[in-house]
Formats: C-alpha cells, sequence, structure tokens
C-alpha cells in the first residue's frame, strides 16, 4: 500500500517568503532545486520562534504555537532516528545499553553542530528577549528548538534522505573529537584497576560554557586526559587517552573480541517471508531477528548472546515508530489547518497498549521466538509492542529513506498511524481537566486505600457536577495517580458519545449527562463551535457531510441511553439547529465555488478595458457552471426517483444519440441529488456523433447508495467545471470514469427519522435570503453576458450595423459590471470558517496605522485607547469584517471625513463591544430594517455591497461573534460583539 502523507495547506500569500540561505542550500543539495513559493513560506515558520510569534501580530493570525510544536516534534524524533542509525552503523557491537549511553551522550552537541551546519542562528526569528540572552553570551534552548523546526520543514515538505547525510557528517566530527564509543571506563578498570588509578577535574570556562577536563593518573605514573561538558564523559575520554596512548593494541581488539552473533542461528521461517513481502522488504532474515525473544536465544543458542534477539531492532524501532507517527499527525493535521486544535498537536510516545491490537493485525504473536518458560508465563503488553517496534525496524533499515519507507508500509499500519494520529495522546485525568474547563464543570476527588503495605489498593472517587446534576465515577489503582486516571478513564468513556459511536455505552448516565450539558454550552459558547466541528462534537462533520447512515448510528446509540425521551428546552433545539446549520456551510464549503465565482468577477472586470474579452468560451462555461450548481445549492427539500429523471433524459426528442435503459427498479434519492444527476446527464455526449450512436445507462438501486453505469461515452467528463460544482453542491453524488464508462455513485433518500436530533440535523441544510438573492444576480450576471456575447457575435453588413452591435455589448457589459460589484468579496461566505484568536488591542493599534497609511489624506482615523482584551476571532476574519465597513465608509464619505474605533470590556458577560462610527450620511432606515432582518441590503451604489454587509455578518456570526447597524442622529455607526477568549486558549496577538 502507497502512504503518501497528505500536503500541508498552503499558506497566504501575506506570509513572507524566506530564501534558502547558503548553509542550508549546501545541505539540500539537488532536493533544494524544487523549493518554489509554498515552500519558501513553510521555510518562514519554521525559522520562527514562539517568541517570534507572540510579537508579530500578522504572522500569529497565520500560525499558532501548536503549529510550530508539530514542526519541532517532527524534526526532534528524525534527528534521533538518524542519530540512533549513524550510531549502530559505526559501532555494531554495542548492546542496547551502550546506543542508548551514546545516544545521550552525543544528542546535545549533535543539536549544537547541526545549528551551525545549518547557519540557523544567522537565519533564525527569536523574540526580543530572547535575541538579548543570545547575544549576551547565556545560553538558550531557542536556537536549538528552531533547528529542529526546520529538520521537521525538511522531513515533511522535501523528499529524500539528504538529513541523514547531515546527521553523518556532524557524527563523524563529533567522535573524532570526543567518541566515548563504548564503555571505556569499564575497560580501563579491567586491565588498569590494579594500579591504583587516581581522578583529578579541573573546570574550564564560563557557566554557560563550562568543560571538565579529566586526568587519570596511575601509580607507575602514567597518565590519560579527556575533556567533556559533564564529568563523566570527561572520565570515560581519560580512559580512552591513556588506553590509546599505553595500550593501542587493547581498543582495537575489543570489538573483535566481541563481535555480533551470526543471524545464521535463527531460523527463517515462511512468516518471516511473509512480513518481508508486506513491508517490501529484501532480507527476510531480519524479520526473523525481530521476533526472537532472548529467553529463547539463551535456550537455542551456543552463545546465548543477548544481541542475537530482538533488542537492538526493537529499541532502533522505537525511534522509527516516533518518526513515522510524528510525521503523520503533523502533516495530516497542518494539511487541514495552520492552526490544530492543541490537544491534538502533542505527540507522545505511543503507548504499548495502543500497539497490541497492531501486533495481532500483523499476526506477529504466531511468528514470535519464545523461550518455553516464557510461553508458560504467557506475553505482555511490553513484549508484544517490542515486536511491533522491531519488525518496523528490520523494514526500515531495508529502505533507503523515511519516504520510501512509508510508501511501504502495509494497509494496517497505516490505518493505526492515521488513527493514533487524530486522537489525544494525554492521559486520562488530564483530559477530564479539560473537558471540565470546556464545559464549565466541577469534579472534586477524594480517594481511600486498602490492603496490606505490600499489597496496598488505591480508590479513586471523582463527582463530576454541573450545578444542578452529579454523576460518580470510581477507579483502582497500585498508587494514587493510577487510581485517579482508571476513575477519570471511566469518565471520558462516557463523555466520548459526544461526538462518536460505541458498540456499549457501560454507563447510560454518564453519557446522557455529558451530551446534556455539552446541549447546554452552544449557547454559552458559540466561540467553541469551530473547534467542536473540527472534532465532530455532536456529529456535525456527518451533518455538515449528509453522512444520515453514520449519523443514524450515533442517535441510535444516543437512544440506547435514554436521552430522546427526555424533554430538551425548545432554547436549546433552536441553538442546536443553528450550531449545525452553521458546521454545515463551514465544513461543507464550497471552496470551488468561490474560487470560480471570483475567477468570473476577475473576468467581468477585465471586459471593461476590452470588450471582446466575454467571448473567451472558458469563463463563459465557468458562469454557466456557477449559476447551475448555486441552483442546485438551493433545493433543500424533496425526494426524487432515479428512474424517472433517466427515462425523461433518455426521451428521444431531447437526445441526438439513442439511449437504451435499463432500469432494475426505483431509486429514490434527495430532490437535490436528483437534480445534480439530471444536470451532469446533459453534459454527457456518445463516442461517436450522429442517430446511430447509441448510449447505454443501468441505474443499480442500492440501500444506501444508487449506481448509475453510463457508456460508451466520447471524452471525459469528471474534470469538466460543471460536474465539478454540481457535486460540490451536492455531495451525494460522486462521479467516476474507467475505459469510457462514466459511473455515478448517488446516495439514497434522507433521513425519515423523527426526533428532536433528527429535526435539528435536517434543518441543517436550509438557506436563507443572501443565498436566494445570490442566485438571482448570478442569473442576471449570465443573462447580461449572453447579451453581450450575442451583440459580439451577430453579422454585421456595415459599419453603422458594427458600432450598433459594439454599443449594444457595451451596454451589456456595463449592466454585468455594475452586478459584479455586488458580489465582490460574496465568495467568502463559501469558504471554511476561520477559527482563532487575536489581541484586540494590538490588532487595531496595527489596522489604524495601516488605515492612515493608505486612506486618502483628507480621511481621519482615530485609533481606540487600548486595554488588553483577547476575543475568539481570528485576525485574518476581523480584518475582513472591518476593511467592508471601512470601504463602504469611505465610499459615502469622499475624501473628507472621519473613522473612529472604539471598544469596551465586558467581562461580566464575557464580551467585548466595538464600535465603527465614520461621519457619512449613514444607512437608510430600509437598509438597517434589512440587516437586522438578515435579508439582501439594497443599494444604490454603482460599486456598493448588496451582499457584502449581509455576507460580513454571516462570517462574523460563523466565527462566534456578531455585528449589526446602528441608528445615529448622524453619521453612520456599527456595533460588533465579540467573544472573550478562554484564558487557557492561546492568544494570537
Amino acid at each position: 500500500m502507497t502512504h503518501r502523507l497528505p500536503t500541508l495547506v498552503d499558506l497566504p500569500v501575506e506570509v513572507p517568503e524566506t530564501a534558502v540561505w547558503p548553509e542550508l542550500s549546501a545541505r539540500l543539495g539537488s532536493v533544494g532545486q524544487g523549493i518554489g513559493p509554498r515552500e519558501r513560506r513553510w521555510l518562514t515558520i519554521a525559522t520562527l520562534h514562539r517568541s517570534a510569534l507572540y510579537e508579530d501580530a500578522e504572522l500569529s493570525a497565520v500560525v499558532s504555537r501548536e503549529c510550530l510544536s508539530l514542526l519541532e516534534g517532527v524534526g526532534k524524533s528524525v534527528l534521533e532516528l538518524e542519530l540512533r542509525m549513524v550510531i549502530g552503523q559505526r559501532d555494531l557491537w554495542l548492546d542496547v545499553a551502550q546506543r542508548n549511553v551514546e545516544q545521550a551522550r552525543l544528542i546535545g552537541p549533535a543539536r549544537l553542530a547541526l545549528v551551525k551546519l545549518l547557519g540557523v542562528e544567522n537565519n533564525a526569528r527569536l523574540g526580543v528577549g530572547e535575541w538579548q540572552q543570545l547575544t549576551s553570551g547565556h545560553a538558550t534552548r531557542s536556537i536549538e528548538i528552531v533547528m529542529l523546526q526546520l529538520l521537521g520543514w525538511w522531513s515533511l515538505m522535501l523528499p529524500g534522505g539528504a538529513i541523514r547525510n547531515s546527521v553523518q557528517l556532524v557524527h563523524t566530527d563529533l567522535v573524532t573529537d570526543m567518541s566515548v564509543g563504548s564503555d571505556w571506563r569499564t575497560t580501563f578498570d579491567q586491565h588498569f584497576g590494579r594500579l591504583s588509578p587516581q581522578f583529578s577535574y579541573a573546570r574550564q570556562g564560563p557557566d554557560h560554557a563550562a568543560v571538565f577536563q579529566a586526568t587519570v593518573t596511575t601509580q607507575d605514573g602514567r597518565s590519560g586526559t579527556g575533556s567533556a561538558a559533564r564529568k563523566k564523559d570527561a572520565a570515560q575520554l581519560a580512559c580512552r587517552a591513556y588506553l590509546t596512548a599505553h595500550a593501542p593494541r587493547l581498543p582495537s581488539r575489543q570489538g573483535a573480541a566481541n563481535p555480533v552473533p551470526p543471524l545464521t542461528d535463527i531460523p527463517v521461517h515462511i512468516e518471516y517471508k511473509r512480513l518481508a513481502a508486506l513491508f517490501g522488504a529484501a532480507d527476510a532474515r531480519l524479520f526473523s531477528k525481530a521476533l526472537v525473544h532472548k529467553s529463547w536465544v539463551y535456550e537455542n543458542t551456543v552463545h546465548k548472546d543477548r544481541r542475537a534477539s530482538n533488542e537492538v531492532l526493537a529499541n532502533l524501532g522505537s525511534a522509527v515508530l516516533g518518526v513515522i507517527a510524528a510525521r503523520t499527525r503533523a502533516a495530516y493535521l497542518l494539511s487541514r489547518s495552520t492552526r490544530p486544535e492543541p490537544d491534538l498537536s502533542t505527540g507522545l510516545t505511543v503507548p504499548d497498549a495502543d500497539l497490541v491490537p497492531l501486533g495481532y493485525a500483523l499476526g506477529l504473536p504466531a511468528a514470535c521466538n519464545l523461550g518455553v518458560g516464557q510461553k508458560r508465563v504467557g506475553m505482555s503488553a511490553e513484549m508484544l509492542a517490542n515486536f511491533v517496534q522491531a519488525v518496523l525496524a528490520a523494514g526500515y533499515v531495508q529502505a533507503p529513506d523515511v519516504d520510501v519507507f512509508e510508501n511501504r508500509l502495509p494497509a494496517v499500519v497505516v490505518d493505526f498511524l492515521v488513527a493514533h494520529g487524530g486522537r489525544s495522546t494525554r492521559d486520562a485525568a488530564t483530559r477530564l481537566q479539560e473537558l471540565a474547563v470546556e464545559l464549565d464543570l466541577e469534579w472534586p476527588w477524594t480517594d481511600r486505600r486498602t490492603g496490606p503495605d505490600h499489597a496496598r489498593t488505591y480508590h479513586n472517587t471523582i463527582r463530576i457536577s454541573d450545578g444542578s446534576m452529579t454523576v460518580v465515577v470510581e477507579g483502582a489503582g497500585a498508587t494514587r495517580t493510577a487510581a485517579k486516571k482508571a476513575a477519570a478513564a471511566e469518565a471520558i468513556e462516557g463523555a466520548n458519545l459526544r461526538f462518536t459511536t460505541t458498540d456499549a455505552v457501560k454507563r447510560s448516565d454518564l453519557a446522557r449527562f455529558f451530551i446534556v450539558r455539552q446541549l447546554e454550552m452552544l449557547s454559552a459558547k458559540p466561540n467553541r463551535w469551530p473547534q467542536w466541528w473540527q472534532r465532530n462534537v455532536l456529529c456535525a462533520n456527518h451533518v455538515a457531510n449528509r453522512d444520515w447512515a453514520a449519523f443514524a448510528r450515533w442517535t441510535d446509540a444516543v437512544h440506547r441511553t435514554g436521552l430522546l425521551d427526555i424533554a430538551i428546552p425548545v432554547a436549546t433545539q433552536e441553538a442546536l439547529a443553528d450550531y449545525y446549520q452553521q458546521a454545515a456551510r463551514s465544513a461543507g464549503a464550497r471552496p470551488h465555488f468561490a474560487a470560480g465565482l471570483s475567477r468570473v468577477l476577475r473576468w467581468i472586470d477585465s471586459a471593461m478595458e476590452d470588450d471582446r474579452v466575454v467571448l473567451e468560451s472558458e469563463p463563459w462555461e465557468e458562469l454557466v457552471a456557477l449559476t447551475a450548481a448555486h441552483g442546485i445549492w438551493l433545493i433543500s427539500d424533496g425526494t426524487t426517483d432515479l428512474a424517472h429523471v433517466l427515462e425523461r433524459w433518455a426521451r428521444p426528442e431531447r437526445r441526438r444519440a439513442a439511449v437504451v435503459v435499463n432500469v432494475e427498479g426505483p431509486a429514490e434519492t434527495g430532490a437535490q441529488a436528483g437534480a445534480a444527476v439530471q444536470r451532469i446527464l446533459q453534459e454527457l455526449r456518445p463516442l461517436a456523433p450522429g442517430p446511430d450512436s447509441n448510449l447505454r445507462a443501468v441505474l443499480v438501486p442500492g440501500g444506501p447508495a444508487h449506481e448509475i453505469r453510463l457508456s460508451p461515452l466520447g471524452r471525459s467528463v469528471v474534470s469538466a467545471p460543471i460536474v465539478t460544482l454540481v457535486c460540490e453542491a451536492a455531495p451525494e453524488v460522486v462521479v467516476e470514469q474507467h475505459d469510457g464508462e462514466i459511473i455515478l455513485r448517488v446516495a439514497g433518500q434522507g433521513p425519515a427519522e423523527s426526533s428532536w436530533l433528527w429535526d435539528a440535523a435536517i434543518r441543517s441544510r436550509v438557506t436563507d435570503e443572501y443565498d436566494v438573492e445570490l442566485a438571482r444576480l448570478l442569473h442576471d450576471l449570465k443573462n447580461q453576458v449572453t447579451g453581450a456575447r450575442l451583440a459580439l457575435s451577430r453579422p454585421t453588413a456595415t459599419r453603422t450595423e458594427q458600432r450598433e452591435a459594439d454599443l449594444d455589448a457595451s451596454r451589456h457589459i456595463d449592466s454585468a459590471a455594475a452586478i459584479a460589484a455586488q458580489l465582490v468579496d460574496a465568495e467568502l461566505l463559501y469558504n471554511a470558517a476561520e477559527a482563532g484568536t487575536c489581541e484586540l488591542g494590538s490588532f487595531l493599534r496595527g489596522y489604524s496605522s495601516d488605515l492612515i497609511n493608505r486612506l486618502p489624506p483628507g480621511i481621519r482615523v482615530v485609533p481606540p485607547v487600548t486595554t488588553l482584551a483577547p476575543v475568539a476571532v481570528s485576525a485574518e476574519v476581523l480584518r475582513g469584517a472591518l476593511d467592508n465597513l471601512v470601504k463602504n465608509a469611505v465610499e459615502a464619505m469622499g475624501d473628507d471625513g472621519q473613522i473612529e474605533f472604539e471598544y469596551t470590556l465586558v467581562e461580566g458577560d464575557g464580551v467585548v463591544l466595538l464600535e465603527v462610527r465614520d461621519t457619512g450620511p449613514g444607512l437608510p432606515d430600509d437598509v438597517i430594517s434589512a440587516l437586522r432582518a438578515d435579508g439582501p441590503a439594497p443599494s444604490s451604489k454603482r460599486h456598493g455591497s448588496g451582499l457584502g454587509l449581509p455576507g460580513v455578518m454571516r462570517m462574523m456570526r460563523r466565527a462566534g461573534s456578531d455585528m449589526h447597524p446602528l441608528r445615529t442622529a448622524s453619521g453612520g455607526a456599527w456595533l460588533i460583539r465579540l467573544t472573550l477568549a478562554e484564558e487557557n486558549g492561546a492568544v494570537d496577538g
């Protein structure tokens, strides 16, 4: 199976590009030739320390500290793996303990050496305080952290194994200067311990760069000296120097006297060959060694050397697992957002218990070699986890680099990595603490001890309360911490029903308690909605994607808890319906529609310079597709039989070719999906034109989905704009093409369940007047462009007729431009909602300064008196809203006027009230009434934004905020209500 990591999300153009500096370019080699703007923008983020992120308002609006932590985690794991590889390659006879000692000794110097080798210090972006610490000579880990982020960028963005070459170069320099290689002091004591050796130490250098010089002297006057950052390492090097100078043959014989046990002692069965083939490896002997326990070595080999077991491979495999787990987690999270959820961004060590199912899925228990005694005792979770890690290492060492290794991974390993990367690795007690903060819960706990001292057991009791209801969970363990985690795990298991379906809920009261509390928090914490959508809380993603089968499984599980039999307040049901509707607009965003609308508007704008631009076919087809797709998007109710759709399409008067339809039975689907299928069928053409050409259509009804097969076809329609946009508007329809055959997979009829949960979910597809008005404007725009195209294509015999045609086309283009002006920024509402935070005072200071520089000199900008106010809206969304208000105000005022910002912090309500005032004429009463009613605002301006203001208002509501116009005696005024950010949230600035 090919396991290709998803591509990291594209950063906005506001993020500056960082050119690859000479030191880095030298290490990248040929890989650096493929670096483009996308990689250079991510390089900017990789060289940014979190201290500088807090001080940069623009970049903090784009990325969060969790993004930097993910890059750092990947770089750290990659460095540790590559260092472990070069240590093992240099000294094959080292056992696990010696490898760990060497790893711990070299990791610090290796980081510092890589900082110099890659030229990080001169290219890192640090905060002011960190730079002062660095320039004053104090030791700081900031540069090392940036170096690790750089390695993470390198690993995720660029192919190949060039990182290993850099680590090998650093390791060569380090072992030349300060190699320990093995336990030299033990060797020294074995051969020269009778000469009464004496060790003396001298400290050299300042505190931040202290070096210890160790000297070992024997009673015969011979000595050796070594220097290192630690006394222990200095003593090792002193012993090595002594042995090298006075017993030069002894170190050279050390390795030869203790060779690595041969692999021929271990049998290679067919199971090991199966594993080798599964991982795309050639040498099955390494897999046989990976599955040999030390107990088998003791009983079945002459040398009884533990290095013949899987210990070394398991030790390496833990690092291999760390790398592929960190890369998968980072890639999947950063492919969706540069502001990943903090709970998911912490990549800890994979627990042994999590590896047990993977071991069974790979069939390892049956292939393991255990001693007779160990077989009687049984295989522990730790042993099976070691076998899994050893098998991963056996595959990794036979791959040229980590990219190739990941592409060879079996499907079960890929599924495990993806699932592990999408869930929290924090312990249950920590997760319960975070959940209590999220849902405003109290959870006091008590514990007691039972049993004798040699077999004591602790019992923990946690009482979780929302003020009106309390549930109790209990847990037991050998320690207080273990008991607390066990009790918390029971609570978390019940809380998990909020976003996933479990086969059996052990405690219905727990699940019911957390779901009810989650429903109550919807109206109290709308700023949390984007985070909850991302985690599929209350199965919002299933509703947004119209995955009714998955939603039905969840509601069935909820029904078994008895929750659907409880009376839920109407206000809570309304909040749930709004929550689902906003999730459908955000998670089910229409990026193709938004991008296509932007391209069409630019096309109309260019037609103002040259009328004949409207004759271009590609943007015209995209405009037609946009209009059709949005019309399908507006369909929300009703059902359609696909058999009737095919029969209407097959009528002879509607086709130039004969159509043979084979319908195996009725196939009910939603009205929206039926309209989408009908529009896609209109695009199909036979393989050869003419009345003798036949098209064959086969409809196969199914339960969850129906299938329509059409052939033969002359051209591919899968990538056509109309198909892309229609399938985006109706996600129940999927179009595929294989060898001249088109396959349409259509979801079955929508939900027919009846409960307050289903009612709220079904209402999520309700469109509003904004969507209807947008459809009308698109239709009018298409009509005007059609008129212009007909006028320019009209045959003319005289110059007068030509002028009349050109004048007619110009009138249509002017009308089209007027309509397009009302569609400016309308595409913003069909993009995904941006979750984030910003510090309002800092943002407004920078925003006001920017306005002063770019607005006409006659317009005065009055910035607010700022106080600390972290708000739960991203700087990008807030800037987009204010830009719209400022643009309208400037157009109304002309070249003279004033724009004023002022905000009030209302901590008791957890909100900030931001007022934006101008000295223009203000909005008419009918416009204010229309905006407050969530309808399209009438606009008489040539470049007015009849859709801009309602769109911005809806965009702010999606971000958990609100805004509405104020009626004032003079001038214009807007009140924006922003929710204060959570105290434990990351504020961007």
